[in-house]
């Protein structure tokens, strides 16, 4: 089971990686656009802007080396204030003003994350959300719904695995 699950969790972000590469072969237009919607403000940013602050770097540092396939990345910031109400507006809306975006990364909370992920999905826009971690994820969302971090049931193993066999924990 473990090795199933370490092998689903290795092989979600690969895919993700190799389809988002394939779109970006079958398009023509400049540049790769990426929607990245997060809770930028309100009390869900202090997870939300930190995750952002951190695919901006990844995005400087590709354009900084040559982008990818030779063209640059566009990151489309997209606040919903840690209002849940917002998410599915607010990415209609990003999609309408970027017909050619061809992926999606955002999100902390799994709420947040399963409403962005079905927008995405009926768009047919592949979709990761960097910290987002409850493991039905994908399945609720369908395949273009990818998780980064691990699924709360693999921390939670492995959290006790290390109890049990490294603290010996009995009782908690």
């Amino acid at each position: 089971r473990m090795h199933a699950l370490l092998l689903r969790t290795f092989l979600a972000p690969t895919s993700f990686v190799a389809a988002v590469m394939w779109t970006i072969w079958a398009q023509a237009a400049e540049p790769i656009t990426i929607l990245a919607p997060f809770n930028l403000t309100g009390p869900q940013a202090v997870l939300g802007a930190p995750c952002y602050r951190g695919a901006e770097l990844a995005v400087e540092k590709l354009n900084a080396a040559g982008g990818v396939l030779g063209r640059p990345i566009e990151l489309i910031p997209i606040d919903t204030a840690s209002e849940v109400s917002r998410t599915t507006n607010e990415l209609d809306s990003a999609l309408e003003r970027y017909p050619n975006a061809t992926a999606g990364i955002g999100y902390t909370d799994s709420t947040y994350a399963l409403d962005a992920g079905r927008v995405f999905q009926k768009a047919g826009i592949r979709f990761i959300t960097p910290g987002a971690t409850a493991p039905d994820l994908p399945n609720q969302v369908g395949s273009g719904m990818f998780l980064a971090a691990y699924g709360d049931d693999a921390q939670a193993l492995a959290m006790a695995k290390y109890a049990w066999n490294e603290l010996k924990l009995r009782h908690v």
